[in-house]
């Protein structure tokens, strides 16, 4: 099943505030018929400077040119795809690493295109804010039955210990049993969640490194029809 649209940010965490620099674009997709698209728009009269990195779901680093020149007063789309017949979750990390940043900031946007039959249906995606807490704490309520997203955008493995607790600050506080996940570098994921049944589901990460954080929801896309008025008529009777 595919889950589109923005990442609901973290509800209860640590007293840290989030970074968002370089931008992370946590919930795109290629596939059959599918691709993903990092769209830089340069509004200044100077050029900019990007730099890309884009990452499958299990962590490994999707085949991709890492630096674009945007020109002055232009748009550039870099197109994420490839071959195969199943889909690959991936996500971006996008850094603007022009050598001069006067004038109007570069924008960023991503989106998913899928075509299904006769139209193309696209999902606008949204950034997510990057964390670093040794712990994430939530409401039961506002989890159970719902998607939850993990990404570890770190260089290295982190550990994460996942519990629904009464009382805080671990999962072992009042003899909760925890699920324990190793997460590559990179590597994000996707938690099912059922009914969680303390007042409180809490994940709590060894070592602290840096993450995004959020519940999926399914969205609907911006479809776009092809008909006959779409098409191309070439004219090789030389008049």
């Amino acid at each position: 099943m595919w889950l589109h649209g923005v990442l609901i940010g973290t509800l209860i965490a640590g007293s840290a505030g989030a970074q968002q620099q370089p931008q992370i674009f946590p919930n795109l997709l290629y596939g059959p018929s599918a691709w993903s698209i990092l769209r830089f728009t340069n509004p200044s009269e100077i050029p900019k400077s990007v730099r890309i990195n884009v990452y499958r779901a299990d962590g490994s680093k999707v085949d991709l040119q890492p630096l674009y020149t945007i020109a002055a007063r232009s748009t550039v789309d870099v197109r994420v795809e490839g071959g195969g017949s199943e889909y690959q979750y991936c996500w971006a990390q996008v850094e603007d690493v022009s050598a001069r940043r006067s004038g109007p900031a570069l924008k960023i946007e991503a989106l998913v295109e899928q075509v299904v039959g006769d139209k193309l249906e696209e999902f606008p995606e949204s950034t997510a804010p990057i964390y670093r807490y040794d712990h994430w704490l939530s409401p039961s309520s506002a989890v159970s039955g719902e998607h939850l997203f993990f990404l570890n955008t770190s260089d290295e493995p982190v550990k994460l210990e996942i519990c629904s607790v009464n009382t805080f600050p671990n999962c072992s506080a009042d003899g909760s049993k925890a699920v324990r996940i190793t997460m590559n570098a990179k590597q994000s994921m996707v938690f099912r969640m059922g009914t969680v049944r303390r007042r409180f589901l809490l994940i709590q990460c060894h070592p602290v490194v840096p993450f995004v954080i959020g519940l999926l929801r399914s969205a609907s896309p911006i479809t776009r029809e092809y008909s006959s008025d779409s098409s191309i008529s070439f004219d090789e009777s030389g008049k």
